[in-house]
């Protein structure tokens, strides 16, 4: 059990420092060249970075009628952005992005259900612990009782289904990287998103010629970073426990706050205080287990 929990404990954490830290690189660039040209550049070209690893990693690539099964990684990643900018719309952003967090809990689930993960009182109670954390850090409460004018649980329908589909396809990323190896199903959901998001730009009819003009130097560490964070994702997927893994995964609004107090000056509140550190001990407790 301890041999399983360690690489999940690490690359947990390696995740959610990637995103953490991507949540708030893309922030600012969304604010620059907005949300759609951020996810189409990081989308369409981190396959790129992926395929340097093709020399080395390339004999255990395995492309056979399975890496065609990769392609439901793609649709549902493609569904999962289409819902969540929709719920967006509709909604407030501090209710949808906190419940959109709960996709772990749906990886967690099918992973205990067909990955057949052990299941114990004190990894369960530290997962649900760390959740209520990141719905503390990520959750704008007080902005929420401010808006009586605004129906902020608008949306939730569509961050709900964000969550679920999020979490369905992280299962099945864990399932494919168990059968194909990582590198083959990381390679496949970069390949097949790509394709997903180049046949959205089509059906949106949006203009390639300004998708590709004037593109921020930031994208590049970003694509890089995004790699690098699926990639440990991806491999503790596979050495971990997949519902370990994703929780910890998930914890990333901390690092996002926590690096928008440092660089941006924002201010920490009491309940992301609060959140931050049931975080911490979710995560202490899930490394007792």
């Amino acid at each position: 059990m301890e041999k399983v929990l360690a690489p999940s404990l690490l690359y947990g954490l390696m995740a959610m420092s990637g995103w953490g830290t991507i949540n708030l690189l893309t922030a600012s660039l969304s604010k620059r060249i907005g949300a759609f040209k951020t996810a189409f550049l990081v989308q369409a070209f981190a396959i790129f970075p992926t395929l340097l690893l093709l020399p080395i990693l390339g004999k255990d690539l395995i492309l056979d009628q399975n890496f065609l099964y990769l392609s439901l990684l793609g649709i549902l990643g493609i569904s999962a952005y289409l819902s969540l900018l929709k719920g967006y719309e509709e909604g407030a952003v501090s209710v949808i992005t906190p419940l959109t967090s709960f996709w772990a809990v749906i990886t967690a689930i099918l992973s205990f259900i067909f990955l057949k993960e052990t299941i114990t009182e004190l990894k369960i109670l530290g997962m649900i612990i760390a959740l209520i954390g990141v719905v503390l850090v990520s959750a704008n409460f007080e902005k929420i009782l401010k808006e009586k004018k605004v129906k902020v649980f608008d949306g939730v329908k569509w961050a709900s289904l964000t969550a679920f589909i999020w979490g369905f396809q992280m299962f099945l990323l864990a399932f494919f990287s168990r059968e194909l190896g990582w590198y083959t199903a990381n390679l496949g959901l970069r390949a097949w998103s790509a394709i997903a998001f180049l046949i959205l730009v089509l059906l949106l009819k949006k203009k390639f010629s300004h998708l590709l003009r004037e593109i921020p130097k930031l994208i590049l560490v970003v694509i890089l970073l995004d790699v690098l964070t699926v990639a440990a994702f991806n491999i503790g997927l596979v050495r971990g426990e997949p519902a370990v893994v994703s929780v910890i995964s998930s914890g990333s609004p901390l690092i996002t706050v926590i690096l928008a107090a440092i660089f941006l000056k924002e201010k920490i509140n009491f309940a992301q205080k609060i959140g931050i550190l049931l975080i911490l001990a979710g995560v202490a407790s899930l490394s007792l287990v």
